[in-house]
């Protein structure tokens, strides 16, 4: 038998109350595993107080429901509690009210887990005013709130931001001080005001309370008024957020870049001689662009040049991102930031043969810039700017496929391009493909299968007419050049495949004529066929690294939609809902998050199968492996949806679950 509890305790609260006409601030969830969980605020009406609800489901499961309710029900005992109020089934143990404001954050036995952390900060990508934010996120230790404002470009309307930065990037330098910008604090729920002229006056603020019960409570309500608060905190000006050295390092490598310290810069140097808008293009398939060496003084520049490049046949020389292209003279970076001319060698640019794009040359014993010939083909260096990496407020491109001349498969993740004009050897045609920063087509499924054979083919049965596909043999299988088997499901020629003569170790299309239509067939790589390259990541609005051992094709989306919303959004789209199914994704998009400072919580693609009462990745159909899972998530739990988040107890990032019906950011992503 239940045995229910009443506890009726005077609160004494610690904060500077709202006025006699407010009611207080409460955290407003429902069905949470723990009160501290809930990450939604409402401003509760005048005869309000926060409440707490202990409920145990038809199923046995623990829930917590929090949020507003009637000072008139707080009262009372427990006759003015209903099992109609909640969902059909579930008991209520407990309930208790406290009159604070963020006071429910414990109760019905829960106590906050005061654990090492920083302040818990309102956080929301995007909103309409400085204090209409009402969803929460608990910093690290060393960090700090802020709010923020700024124009958003894709409607021009003003908006504001809000979450956690870093310490370090605050300043109180009068001379940042500004009418736009970021205003930092450092206490709890503090960043709900925004001084749109900062002077010494700080920001104002409200301190939680001790969590205490006064009475058991009815049903909870919320409200979604929400007005800030009154009291006050010391603030600083904002500044951009960056990484740590160990983050960067980090960030970098999982993109297959390099972080280095000394130029502070994420780089790749690339050995393959390309022309200068060549070298452009592979740079920016890899979600970077030539490097650009905008804060790097000429001597930093010559020492890390003469540490890490390596002279070629004839001397040094790496393509980088300045040209002179658009004004005779005017030497920019690729970003439009002027080229500082200590950086060039002595006695250039000298424009000598229109000499418009810059290298990193070597002579006379020094290593600077140099203006160069642009169709002269030379290795290059790539960087990726992390602080620009994941800003968010960029109109998309309206196109699909990156390079011209490419069809695209939206529903398979990729474009694909026929080359059927000039025969090359497995290797040539893969070299072509790679100039346009694409790859020999990698067939994953039978259907991807069967819509290749479905194309109109100039003279597909003639045996001449073969294509040359992305895998090779490696002992007694074919893999493809993204490391996975060819698959058993695919249509092979007959008798094929056969390694004649023991030289076929490639593949290609040709036609079969035991299932009249083009199947698989190892042939010998040298030998000089037409070929087939293919795109991923088939939208130019998505993030693309393909240097990545990640498979990052993704679309952050910071509207705030429920999981079914966010859901159909992706679909639109013709991709899925973010699925970080290794500990390595969930770090890479905290690392992106944190470089935009959007350390806001996202849905992700998982639904719960009754069968196994577990959670499954939506496209794979894969478990998700209990490693992934915040500490004291409720993962048997029918009714709710999956978001990716910062931990409140320890601060680290993982998976929780959360009601379908809350709105959170969201990330698409296109898998294959």
């Amino acid at each position: 038998m239940l045995r229910f509890c009443y506890v009726f305790i005077l609160i004494q609260t610690i904060c500077a109350c709202l006025g006699s006409t407010d009611g207080p601030y409460c955290m407003s969830c429902d069905r949470i595993p723990i009160p501290s969980d809930c990450n939604h605020v409402s401003k509760c009406g005048q005869h309000e107080m926060c409440a707490v609800q202990q409920i145990v489901s038809d199923s046995g499961h623990l829930f917590y429901d929090v949020g507003c309710s009637s000072a008139e029900k707080c009262s009372h005992k427990r006759s003015a509690f209903s099992n109609a109020d909640n969902v059909a089934g579930d008991v209520i143990i407990c309930s208790e009210c406290c009159s604070g404001n963020f006071c429910n954050m414990q109760g019905c036995g829960t106590k906050y887990l005061n654990a090492q952390r920083g302040p818990i900060c309102f956080a929301c990508v995007i909103q309409a005013t400085f204090d209409s934010c009402e969803l929460i996120t608990s910093c690290g230790k060393d960090q700090v709130c802020f709010v923020s404002k700024f124009v958003n470009q894709l409607n021009s309307l003003q908006r504001y931001s809000s979450g956690c930065t870093y310490q370090q990037q605050c300043t109180v330098e009068a001379t940042n001080h500004s009418n736009s910008g970021m205003q930092c604090c450092s206490d709890d729920f503090c960043n709900n005001e925004y001084e749109e002229t900062p002077t010494s006056t700080p920001l104002h603020t409200v301190t939680p309370t001790t969590a205490a019960t006064v009475a058991p409570t009815a049903a909870l309500k919320s409200t979604t008024t929400f007005r800030a608060p009154t009291t006050t905190t010391t603030h600083s000006v904002y500044v951009r957020p960056t990484l740590t050295v160990q983050e960067k390092v980090r960030l970098c490598s999982l993109l297959g870049y390099m972080f280095y310290e000394d130029i502070d810069m994420c780089i790749r140097v690339d050995e393959d001689e390309k022309t200068w808008s060549q070298a452009r293009q592979v740079c920016m398939q890899d979600g970077g662009d030539l490097a650009m060496f905008i804060h790097v003084t000429p001597p930093q520049l010559e020492r890390w040049s003469n540490g890490h490049l390596k002279p070629g046949q004839y001397a040094l020389q790496y393509l980088v991102g300045a040209t002179d292209m658009n004004h005779e003279g005017n030497w920019t970076w690729l970003d439009g930031t002027q080229v500082d001319h200590l950086l060039f060698l002595s006695g250039e640019p000298n424009h000598q043969n229109e000499e418009n794009c810059a290298s990193i040359f070597q002579r006379n014993g020094h290593t600077l810039l140099n203006d160069d010939v642009c169709e002269t083909a030379m290795p290059f260096i790539c960087s990726i700017n992390l602080q620009a990496m994941a800003d968010v407020f960029v109109k998309p491109v309206n196109r699909l496929c990156r390079n011209d001349g490419y069809t695209p498969i939206p529903s398979m993740g990729l474009c694909y391009k026929i080359y059927n004009q000039e025969r090359r050897s497995q290797g040539d045609a893969r070299a072509m493909c790679l100039h346009g920063g694409a790859d020999l087509l990698q067939i994953q499924s039978r259907e991807e299968e069967k819509y290749f054979q479905g194309l109109n083919y100039e003279h597909k049965d003639g045996d001449l007419y073969r294509y040359w596909l992305g895998a090779q043999r490696s002992g007694d299988q074919f893999y493809w050049f993204n490391g996975h088997v060819v698959g058993g499901d695919l249509q092979w020629d007959d008798g094929e495949p056969n390694n004649y003569k023991g030289l076929e170790n490639c593949l290609n299309f040709r036609y079969a004529s035991e299932i009249r239509n083009i199947g698989l067939n190892d042939d010998n790589c040298n030998t000089g066929y037409f070929f087939i390259c293919e795109e991923k990541c088939p939208n130019t609005s998505y993030r693309y690294f393909q240097r990545s051992s990640l498979q990052l094709c993704f679309h952050a989306v910071y509207e705030n939609l429920t999981w079914t919303e966010a859901r159909a959004y992706c679909q639109n789209e013709h991709s899925t809902l973010l699925e970080p199914e290794t500990p390595q994704y969930v770090e890479f998009f905290q690392l992106y998050m944190h470089s935009a400072h959007h350390e806001t919580q996202f849905w992700v693609g998982a639904e719960f199968r009754s069968a196994q009462q577990k959670y499954y990745w939506l496209t794979h159909g894969r478990p998700i492996s209990n490693d992934m899972w915040q500490s004291g998530t409720t993962i048997s739990n029918q009714t709710a949806c999956v978001a990716m988040s910062r931990s409140y107890v320890d601060g680290s990032w993982g998976l929780r679950t959360q009601l379908c019906t809350a709105r959170n950011a969201f990330i698409c992503q296109y898998l294959w």
